[in-house]
């Protein structure tokens, strides 16, 4: 993952409130996210 993937992962996890959610949005595993 490049720092861009991370930065947006970063975003999408402050605006849906968790890391499952946010690797749902973005298509990433659980496992990817945390």
């Amino acid at each position: 993952m490049d720092k861009l993937d991370t930065l947006t992962l970063f975003v999408r996890i402050v605006e849906r409130g968790s890391f499952s959610a946010a690797a749902a949005d973005l298509g990433f595993s659980r496992p990817v996210a945390t």
